[in-house]
């Protein structure tokens, strides 16, 4: 029976920045501290709980460069679902970093801290804590239609520093999107906007990025890197703790600075711990790509990715993967859903997919997405959303580098290293013919790998995978390898280890040997214990003038 995702209040905070244009200058955040609502004290018999923290309300005043944070105790004590202890308050904290202007946008570095609203009570530590940056979605998913996403130079954006990489997202969710959670009902369930928030913002994004909060993450830390390194805290935001995060986000100069904000927490009882996220909360990719791109009619290459999810112990029903060089959305295959590595908490699954729809250098990315099928938006008090029964997923959003030249990717299959290959004999060559469109391929071999020792096999053959290399020289070795080339010269590829050349067999024969083509001949061989042998001989076989036939 599939399960329903059980949302009890997800921790909600919306926080709307003011635009308040003034004189046609940029705004400047300066450093604030604000009261954050009291998390109300909840069960339920769910499997995957989330708890209300506070509604926040965020007016920035630009001429003055003062930001003020509001607590919306309206939109708390109409859900009428909890009680608030008010005498514990706890701390909404901003600190600006920097500003900095560009054409048509303004991008702002600024850290946000959240403090625990409950020190000394540990039954109420919350899991997989996560601070949700909502603002417009101009952009549409293909895997569901839905879920619109912001896009750069059109939306509120957050992104890695240009400098130094940091302040991106960790990850994007589609909870609690004003568009989709905003039908009415019980206010812990929807998407609330505070009574200072400016009447112009209207958020269009259902799918929203987030920042990852918990104890000893520091605010520019990579979250896999702490996660990996710290699996037995569980993602933890203890009871009391002060945990801060960077942002780093663009503004364009035709939305202004004011977007909505959302932290969401699990939580499912004070004696149940830990508690965390049914969905996978970060991601890492080793990415090994050969995209490549010149014109409209030479293009190619592949997506070739290590995907890492961390789940804690709910692994993905399915994996897909959306790119802007991809023609439609992939879904890996069963084969391709094992994974092969990973630990209790993560796993590595691999994928390559040939680019099919490569149209530029630039703005390429591909999304991650990982479905959990047995977990969807829906809640055990029937307050309806447009999320719905839609499948629970959680997306990352990964660049993606195009190269502005062919990019070879042959692959030699075999001889690949280890292998023993016979004198006289043959053996069939195999290769990756690759994505890139190389019409035709040279094949050479080498006893030093290709330092000074090149020898040709072919100079030119269709590139279709497979070449029969016979005869096999007579040349024994132990240090051979194999080189396949696109004869425009654009790339290649060799064996990755030595394979053996040897002597197939010696005879010395003192009676006359009869060598064809297919067969071997003794005039006299009595008795004859190597007969079952004679058809493998056949093709190696040749004879010197002094009598000896190998």
């Amino acid at each position: 029976m599939r399960k329903v995702f059980q949302v009890l209040g997800r921790v909600v905070l919306p926080i709307v920045i003011l635009a308040g244009c003034s004189s046609g200058n940029h705004p400047v955040i300066p450093e604030v501290d604000s009261g954050i609502e009291n998390m109300p004290v909840q069960t339920a018999d769910g499997n995957t709980n989330t708890h209300l923290w506070g509604y926040y309300d965020v007016f920035i005043d630009i001429e003055n460069l003062t930001v003020e944070a509001v607590e919306n105790r309206k939109a708390m004590f109409t859900a009428n679902v909890v009680n608030f202890i008010n005498s514990m308050p706890a701390g909404l904290t901003f600190q600006i970093h920097g500003t900095k202007p560009g054409p048509g946008y303004i991008d702002v570095d600024i850290d946000v801290s959240i403090m625990h609203p409950f020190p000394g009570m540990t039954q109420f530590n919350g899991y997989d804590v996560r601070g949700v940056f909502m603002g417009d979605g101009f952009g549409t998913l293909n895997y569901n239609s839905k879920l619109k996403y912001p896009v750069d130079g059109i939306d509120q954006l957050m992104l890695p520093d240009p400098v130094d990489g940091i302040g991106g997202p960790d990850g994007y969710t589609r909870w609690f999107n004003k568009p989709e959670f905003s039908m009415g009902g019980m206010p812990l369930l929807q998407y609330t906007q505070g009574h200072l928030a400016t009447p112009t913002f209207n958020g269009t994004a259902t799918l929203n990025a987030y920042k990852y909060f918990a104890d000893g993450l520091i605010s520019n830390a990579d979250l896999w890197g702490y996660l990996s390194a710290n699996p037995g805290y569980n993602g933890k935001f203890s009871s009391g703790s002060k945990n801060t995060r960077n942002y780093y986000l663009r503004f364009p100069d035709s939305k202004g600075v004011k977007y909505g904000y959302a932290i969401t927490a699990n939580w499912e009882g004070p004696d149940i711990h830990p508690s965390n996220a049914p969905e996978s909360v970060a991601c890492k990719v080793n990415d090994s790509s050969t995209v490549w791109y010149v014109d409209s009619s030479q293009n190619g290459g592949k997506l070739i990715l290590d995907i890492s999810l961390w789940n804690w112990g709910n692994q993905p029903s399915k994996i897909f993967i959306e790119s802007t060089v991809l023609s439609s959305v992939y879904e890996l295959t069963s084969d391709e859903m094992v994974p092969f590595g990973g630990n209790e908490h993560y796993s590595t699954w691999h994928v390559e997919i040939p680019a099919d729809n490569v149209t530029g250098l630039e703005n390429q990315e591909y999304w991650v997405i990982s479905q959990h099928d047995e977990y969807d938006y829906t809640n055990e008090f029937g307050v309806n959303n447009l999320a719905g029964t839609d499948k629970l997923a959680a997306l990352f959003r990964c660049p993606l580098t195009v190269l502005g030249e062919p990019v070879s990717d042959l692959e030699v299959i075999s001889p690949n290293g280890g292998e023993i290959l016979w004198m006289a004999m043959s053996h069939e060559i195999l290769w990756d013919t690759g994505s890139s469109g190389i019409s035709n391929v040279k094949i050479e071999w080498s006893t030093d790998n290709f330092q000074s020792d090149v020898r040709t096999i072919v100079e030119s053959t269709p590139n279709d995978g497979s070449y029969m290399w016979v005869p096999i020289p007579n040349v024994e070795t132990d240090t051979a390898r194999v080189r396949v080339s696109d004869v425009a010269g654009s790339g290649s590829d060799t064996s990755d280890g030595d394979f053996t050349i040897a002597l197939p067999v010696w005879l010395k024969f003192q009676d006359e040997v009869e060598v064809s083509n297919s067969t071997v001949s003794f005039a006299t061989w009595t008795p004859r214990p190597y007969e079952q042998w004679l058809d493998e001989f056949s093709t190696a076989i040749s004879q010197d003038s002094d009598g000896m036939a190998h």
